[in-house]
């Protein structure tokens, strides 16, 4: 077992190193992302041990070098054997490890029970520190007096005089006992930095933290794992709340008040450590705007580059490549979808300037940073680009490319943006043009973010708002009503309540953003108007029937299906080149099933389920290819997202 978690420890080192060369060459420096990020590879740290033997059962063996545990036990012999390593599966042996000297009077099997015995003892150890400080923090918590205040809003707070300083224990926020004396300010911003705490689930990362301290404690990654996510789940609760106070100084002297006020609660989530808090002080008085959440796309786009390099990493390692029955080993393909290279630094002076989405209003800023770009949307950190033709960039931290195009005179007058199989063209702008959406971003935004006092409305008013209003074609809001109080609900999403600050106005408690509902005097809502991220966007009403509708498109995306077998010349006959107006898409053959592939993204395998039906198993997409009178192969309609979109065959 001891060696299956060096092992495991080695390749979550390897993985934290990966990870983060990737987020410091892209300048991450939104706690948000990188919270998520870490929390990624916490993850991957505890369940590496059990990922490596099922890949080890699963997967063929990826020659790679690891270190020997044998001289980290004890310095072997000349007679002593090498450390074995079996195909498909990486094997130590230390049985036969000799002693560090002839003076030595352990035999190796002793030498091998102390080390046992030291790593039991000192995980043993952890766990039950940690155990005891989450029963001390829970009996405090128990026995902490509600605080059922209007300021509370919907969070559970107590308060003890046990407690010294602001914490969370769970879904709990702790109080303590002199929070009465308090400035409404001074609430208010404990309150927005506890309740993020809460809404992230933090008490849950930091207890999963410290288990995998207490498991890999002989990791230096472990130590520094809680550490550092302790560290960007404050910075996080830090800009929650100064949204929410608006005043950063104001803030900032809550924070040094809080961090004095004694010795943290064991166990629980605190506001605040004297040891981080003067670093926590200099970040928030240097900064001039406060990072927000990033929403589930961003979430899934950060999983969907940081899983792989896991499940790569938890693959099995041995000397050579594995063969089945003499064919080589197909192995996945983790190269990059394009190859960079080295342009004139003329070309990337010529992309450089503003660039303007015509459908959202969003800029697209692009300037030089030696050998390649960096670009970044509105409200958006910028992202380093690399070239891989002489106008034709691609993004390392997600599937997404842009080609600058130029008109006849030479000159890049706009850029398509490729990302999800979709196309987006931005036209080039004037700087003056560029500073002016700015502006008016800003402004809207700082709209946004302006604190709102709930009123009451007439259950009657409150009713002609409810029903369905369609965003996009595939995102639908619901919104219901239960008793005074509203919720709403987008397309796979969670439901949330929003809470009205005029008869038609709205807004969340969960995010910056507010909905308004367009109605003439007396009748029922026509639509509704989302303000979030600057953007005002209309989501016109539709029917029960349309919702139904889309519910089941996507639940027949979702529904499984069983592979079946088709004869080889009637795959053969599907292969080729389709294309549409927004994008490409090449299908290929391999061995019994078929591959489909949008133009500069990865590859996926995809399989019949009748003769011209397919799907994908990567995700809920199927393809269904059309045939004209005659039965040749004219193009093909791909499901997915509760859209059909028609792809001609064009070779």
């Amino acid at each position: 077992m001891l060696e299956m978690l060096v092992g495991a420890a080695v390749r979550s080192l390897l993985l934290a190193a990966v990870v983060g060369l990737g987020l410091k060459l892209c300048r991450t420096r939104n706690p948000h992302v990188l919270l998520a990020a870490w929390t990624l590879v916490l993850g991957a740290s505890l369940l590496m041990p059990a990922a490596t033997r099922l890949a080890a059962a699963a997967l063929p063996g990826i020659a790679f070098p690891m270190p020997r545990i044998a001289p980290i036990l004890a310095a072997p012999q000349p007679e002593a054997q090498a450390a074995v390593v079996q195909p498909n599966r990486y094997v130590v042996s230390v049985d036969t490890i000799a002693p560090a000297s002839q003076h030595a009077a352990a035999s190796p099997a002793a030498a091998r029970g102390l080390v046992v015995l030291l790593y039991a003892v000192v995980s043993a150890m952890l766990i039950l520190r940690l155990i005891v400080g989450l029963a001390l923090s829970w009996r405090i918590m128990r026995s902490a007096a509600p605080v059922r205040e209007s300021w509370t809003g919907r969070h559970d707070v107590r308060a003890s005089p046990r407690v010294a300083a602001p914490a969370t224990f769970g879904a709990v926020i702790l109080l303590p006992g002199d929070h009465t004396t308090w400035s409404p300010a001074k609430r208010s911003a404990v309150l927005a930095h506890e309740g993020a705490h809460v809404a992230r689930r933090d008490f849950a990362v930091q207890i999963a933290a410290s288990v995998n301290r207490a498991i890999f404690w002989f990791n230096p990654l472990s130590w520094w794992l809680q550490r550092h996510l302790s560290v960007l789940a404050e910075a996080a609760s830090d800009d929650a709340a100064i949204v929410g106070l608006d005043d950063r100084i104001g803030y900032a002297e809550i924070l040094l008040d809080v961090s004095t006020r004694g010795q943290r609660l064991p166990g629980a989530v605190a506001m605040a450590r004297p040891a981080t808090v003067g670093t926590r002080i200099e970040r928030i008085l240097s900064e001039t705007t406060a990072t927000m959440g990033i929403s589930r796309r961003s979430r899934l786009l950060i999983a969907a580059s940081i899983l792989p390099l896991a499940v790569a990493v938890a693959g099995p390692l041995s000397a050579t490549t594995a063969a089945s029955g003499g064919e080589e080993a197909r192995l996945p393909d983790r190269r990059a979808p394009h190859q960079r290279i080295t342009v004139d630094p003329k070309l990337l002076e010529a992309d450089e300037g503003f660039y303007e989405d015509m459908a959202t209003g969003s800029v697209m800023t692009v300037t030089r940073d030696g050998d390649h770009l960096l670009t970044g949307r509105t409200g958006m950190p910028q992202v380093a680009e690399y070239p891989y033709a002489d106008h034709d960039f691609f993004l390392t931290i997600s599937a997404e490319q842009n080609t600058f195009v130029v008109d006849e005179s030479g000159k890049v007058d706009h850029v398509i943006h490729y990302k999800n199989g979709l196309a987006t063209t931005l036209e080039r702008i004037t700087p003056a043009c560029a500073s002016q959406l700015q502006a008016d971003y800003e402004q809207r935004v700082a709209e946004e973010l302006k604190p709102r006092t709930r009123v009451s409305v007439d259950p009657d008013t409150l009713d002609k708002d409810v029903g369905y209003y369609a965003l996009t074609p595939t995102y639908i809001f619901s919104v219901t009503r239960a008793g005074d109080q509203l919720f709403v609900q987008g397309t796979d999403r969670k439901k949330f309540p929003v809470f009205a600050y005029s008869d038609h106005d709205f807004f969340y408690t969960v995010a910056a953003a507010q909905l308004t509902f367009l109605a003439t005097e007396g009748r029922p809502a026509t639509a509704l108007v989302l303000h979030q991220d600057g953007r005002d966007r209309t989501a016109e009403r539709v029917s029960a029937a349309v919702v139904q509708q889309l519910q089941q498109r996507l639940d027949d995306e979702r529904k499984p299906h069983e592979p079946t077998t088709i004869a080889a010349p009637l795959l053969d006959d599907y292969v080729g080149r389709y294309t549409g107006p927004a994008l490409t898409m090449i299908i290929g053959r391999d061995h019994d099933h078929l591959s489909a592939q949008v133009t500069g993204y990865n590859e996926y395998p995809i399989y019949a389920y009748t003769d011209h039906d397919f799907f994908a198993t990567t995700l809920p997409a199927q393809i269904s290819f059309v045939k004209d009178d005659t039965g040749q192969v004219t193009g093909l309609v791909r499901h997915e997202h509760g859209e059909d979109l028609t792809l001609n065959r064009i070779e």
